[in-house]
């Protein structure tokens, strides 16, 4: 409080942000500054390139790394318990899970599920045709389409329940804090009384079978493929 106080006050209603170091007010752009426990978000536009970085410093009870539904779950959760949670994760909400794993292939089952009941069964249903095909890209694009809308339904979950979704790269850098870089290279710092880890696992290349994207494939690229392969080979369950 006082006049330091007062002198941020007003830079802010310039829209200048501040730091505040050593009992002096320091203007510094769009940077982030914290007085007596208090955090101001700036105004105005970011800077774009990584070299005009700033540091945000915000304090949550709980700070989730990863959105996957262990993470995601577990943020939610705490948000409805009247906790102030943030969820870090490097992509999109629901991990690998929502977008990369169970659902997109889930979406791609339903389809080669309903093109061999109608290939083997459909005169048990009552249906004929003639020339039945598919189109794989629409295919694809659907798996896709399906993976989209549910990682939205996580996006709103978060936002009902007061959990700020924070899209960026987590690292631990002290016992109670995480730096999030995010893709543009900037970077802001989290502090949280507690820390849940949920960001699962990814596929280990193999070390003399390096995945190439074309011949060698990981899960990912497998949900992505533009076009059908005629055989394939599968290294793991």
């Amino acid at each position: 409080e006082g006049p330091s106080y007062q002198k941020a006050l007003a830079a802010l209603g310039e829209g200048v942000c501040c730091a505040y170091k050593d009992g002096v007010i320091e203007t510094q752009g769009n940077f982030v500054f914290v007085l007596n426990g208090t955090s101001f978000a700036p105004r105005g536009p970011l800077p774009r390139s990584a070299s005009e970085t700033p540091h945000y410093l915000m304090s949550y009870d709980l700070v989730v790394i990863g959105g996957g539904p262990g993470g995601y779950v577990a943020a939610i959760r705490a948000g409805q318990l009247g906790k102030k949670v943030a969820c870090v994760e490097v992509e999109r909400a629901g991990g690998t899970c929502l977008n990369w794993g169970c659902i997109p292939t889930k979406a791609l089952l339903k389809n080669a599920h309903l093109f061999h009941t109608l290939q083997h069964q459909a005169k048990q249903f009552g249906i004929s045709f003639d020339n039945l095909s598919y189109d794989w890209s629409a295919i694809i694009g659907r798996s896709r389409k399906v993976s989209d809308r549910l990682a939205g339904g996580v996006e709103f979950l978060f936002k009902k329940n007061k959990v700020d979704y924070v899209k960026g790269f987590g690292s631990l850098v002290g016992d109670h804090q995480i730096e999030v870089r995010a893709e543009d290279g900037t970077t802001q710092i989290l502090e949280a009384k507690n820390i849940i880890i949920a960001t699962g696992a990814k596929a280990r290349e193999l070390p003399d079978l390096p995945c190439n994207g074309t011949s060698v494939i990981g899960s990912r690229e497998a949900m992505i493929l533009p076009a059908q392969p005629k055989s394939m080979v599968i290294i793991g369950a």
